[in-house]
């Protein structure tokens, strides 16, 4: 990928003990590009619970807004839409 390149995002959250990704596809081609996974370590204790750092992911969807050109976000927000806490 390189700078403005017109992508579409895709997004599936989540709040805590799953997974949360952040993937792009560029238009002109199909490549597809991983930006990021948030899930919990496999050496993390079974009894201590386990958030995905949600200030980092909003960082990571900041950033390649403002790198590349998104022609669509589309996001599965699951239970991470949840602004409770």
């Amino acid at each position: 990928l390189v700078s403005r390149d017109e992508l579409v995002l895709f997004f599936d959250g989540s709040k805590s003990d799953d997974a949360t990704g952040l993937v792009g596809c560029r238009l002109s081609d199909g490549l597809v590009k991983t930006f990021g996974v948030w899930q919990k370590p496999p050496t993390w204790p079974d009894d201590t619970p386990w958030r995905v750092p949600r200030e980092q992911v909003d960082g990571v969807v900041d950033r390649e807004f403002a790198e590349y050109r998104p022609v669509a976000f589309f996001a599965d927000p699951g239970s991470g839409f949840d602004e409770s806490d």
